[in-house]
């Protein structure tokens, strides 16, 4: 537990991404500039009481190719 870090004493203070809202009908990019305006800090928020909070690796790798990987493995 001593490597657990602390990102925020109140889960409240971060906004919970199921509450977003964001029109589908929009262009990815403008889909993109809502959902940062209403998170905020895309690497800190939570889902329901769960916080997440998610760091980036020096590499090539992309989300898109791992997340493909893990469901190409379970499936």
């Amino acid at each position: 537990m001593e490597n657990v870090k602390v990102i925020c004493q109140n889960r409240e203070e971060l906004p919970d991404i199921r509450e977003i809202q964001i029109d589908g009908t929009l262009p990815p990019a403008e889909r993109t500039a809502v959902f940062m305006s209403q998170v905020k800090e895309t690497n800190r928020f939570r889902v329901g009481n769960t916080v997440v909070e998610m760091g980036w690796a020096n590499t090539d790798a992309t989300l898109q190719n791992a997340l493909h990987g893990v469901l190409q493995a379970r499936c």
